[in-house]
């Protein structure tokens, strides 16, 4: 399959060639035309065989991805796992630094703990209570639940001082460079997000199309001075959840942070005039990017999986009680399917045993434990000399 090759590309190439190719693309019968201009050039994008690929591949995947899901142990264990590891790789693409301990703290914390917007509207997200934005005071509603509290307590200058969004202009800094500035004036950021918001529920564009070009435009717009990329993701988790899984959904910042010089030259490339408007090539690192994350996940959890049978299968010739039973099989699920493992807190509800009972139950096992420390925070898993007796 020939790699789609951009317009500025061309370009440099040959100039009568860039015009000819830019036509036939524009006026072809597999393109799509948007409603709105990338600096001041009518955007589009070609359905091209590779996109029709990579959307049938993920497809595939997220049917695989709810086999797995459908036999995973302690599922809400995972899901909240999912849901750290999601926020702590968007905070790092930030370079915001938010640790295990720190987003255990913010949930179910008082409004305004570091961080208990962002659990909060995750949270949300898990049990289907959060609705995406339909119009521009949405999205700023959702800004300031979600995220203004830390933004502002960080740097005051970064509130919004806008109608609606901000008022000044923005640069989108990697490193030290430059890579793009926000829209102005504040009238422009709102109509083009009123565009956006009314293209994800556009049923005649493909739903990954629309998924890829709606995260494009919240880059490309930078309607706030901080928390773009933070909002941006969580705003794509959501739609990703609506067609696809809540699992499939908590996958996308670390593939995003993988992939982060990608991501940034197909937003560049995707934004210079002398591409005339064309989001493919970000489009199909888009889709790229999440069959990575989906297929990463998929691997992930077969090996998981195929070593909690393994293990699981000695527990069960073991003589136990069955609370005991139960515990040993929530504490070898946390140790394969979670980064940290399991708090004691986390045991007792999915346990649906007593504090004291849990307590004596991990002292009477602590010979099999490997306690994770993070200040007073603990999580317990089993350590690899008790797994390799398993085997």
């Amino acid at each position: 399959m020939a790699k789609y090759r951009t317009l500025k590309s061309l370009f440099h190439e040959n100039e009568s060639i860039f015009k000819q190719k830019y036509t036939e693309r524009f006026n072809g019968e597999n393109t799509l035309k948007f409603s709105f201009d990338i600096k001041g050039l009518p955007a589009f994008a070609v359905l091209t065989p590779e996109m029709i690929i990579r959307g049938d591949s993920i497809r595939k995947m997220q049917i695989r991805l709810e086999r797995l899901e459908a036999t995973i142990p302690c599922k809400p264990l995972i899901l909240m796992d999912s849901v750290f590891q999601e926020i702590e790789q968007s905070n790092e693409i930030e370079g915001v630094h938010s640790s295990r301990r720190d987003l255990e703290n913010a949930l179910n914390a008082k409004p305004g703990t570091r961080f208990a917007g962002q659990m909060e509207q995750y949270f949300r997200l898990l049990s289907g209570e959060v609705k995406f934005p339909d119009n521009p005071l949405d999205v700023r509603q959702l800004y300031n639940e979600m995220l203004l509290q830390d933004v502002v307590s960080e740097h005051p200058e970064n509130r919004p001082d806008g109608r609606v969004f901000r008022a000044d202009t923005v640069g989108v800094v990697d490193g030290t460079r430059t890579i793009h500035n926000g829209i102005m004036p504040e009238s422009m950021i709102i109509s083009m997000m009123e565009q956006a918001l009314e293209l994800v529920r556009n049923e005649n564009y493909p739903f990954l199309v629309r998924a890829a070009v709606f995260h494009f435009m919240f880059g490309y717009i930078h309607p706030f001075y901080d928390g773009n990329g933070r909002l941006n993701r969580f705003l794509t988790s959501m739609l990703i959840s609506e067609e696809l899984s809540i699992l499939s959904s908590l996958q996308l910042s670390l593939s995003f942070r993988k992939n982060r010089r990608q991501y940034y030259k197909a937003f560049e490339a995707s934004e210079n005039p002398l591409n005339k408007g064309d989001l493919t090539p970000f489009i199909l690192m888009f889709l790229e990017i999440l069959e990575s994350a989906l297929k990463h996940e998929i691997v992930k959890l077969e090996s998981q999986l195929e070593k909690y049978e393994q293990y699981l299968s000695k527990l069960n010739a073991a003589s136990l009680k069955p609370a005991e039973k139960t515990f040993l099989e929530t504490l070898l699920a946390a140790s394969l399917f979670s980064l940290y493992g399991i708090s004691k807190k986390q045991m007792i509800q999915i346990t649906q045993m007593s504090q004291s009972w849990v307590d004596k139950t991990l002292q009477k096992h602590r010979d099999k434990l490997n306690v994770r420390r993070e200040g007073h925070a603990k999580w317990y898993s089993m350590n690899k000399e008790f797994l390799a007796t398993l085997v």
